[in-house]
């Protein structure tokens, strides 16, 4: 089946192939149909594809593209392709001074989540909320961790994590 075929794992999932049948693009979650169609619309015109990922780091090796391709394999259940890319986004970031640590940090949290290694996210998540703040991830890691803690069978501290979520967050969409 094309679940099988093209690894899907979320639903909704929209996949944009070539005429081959090979995958150019994917959506994954809910959109509403005026950002679906502008996303169709700019993945047909070639632009936040893999493909265009490709081209831009054959010029240059910058971190934020390589963290969208990591991003582009997770969500294709490619985990040791994404890795690739995050390995290389943190190597070009070492210092932190491009401000890809934490992005990597993330990334690295959803492929252990999709490994159902649940230990492991949490670790990375706990380090990201603590060493970056500031983050853009931070709300989401603060909503993954008690997630986390579920999975794993602690519902005691998921519990007060929620409630502290909710505390903190609870104004968030």
């Amino acid at each position: 089946t094309a679940t099988k075929r093209f690894h899907v794992r979320r639903f909704p999932t929209a996949i944009l192939t070539t005429d081959q049948g090979i995958e150019s693009d994917r959506f994954t979650g809910f959109v509403n149909p005026t950002e679906l169609r502008e996303d169709l619309t700019r993945a047909m015109e070639g632009e936040a594809t893999v493909w265009e990922y490709e081209r831009i780091l054959k010029e240059r090796r910058d971190p934020t593209i390589m963290i969208l391709m990591a991003r582009e394999f997770i969500d294709r259940c490619e985990p040791d392709k994404a890795m690739e890319y995050l390995n290389q986004a943190k190597m070009i970031d070492a210092e932190g001074d491009l401000g890809a640590i934490d992005d990597v940090m993330f990334a690295e949290a959803m492929i252990e989540r999709d490994d159902r290694k649940w230990y492991k996210s949490l670790e990375l998540l706990k380090k990201l909320v603590k060493n970056y703040p500031e983050s853009e991830w931070r709300e989401d890691a603060e909503l993954y961790i008690p997630w986390l803690l579920t999975q794993a069978g602690d519902n005691e501290e998921a519990l007060k994590r929620y409630n502290q979520f909710l505390d903190d967050y609870g104004s968030s969409s």
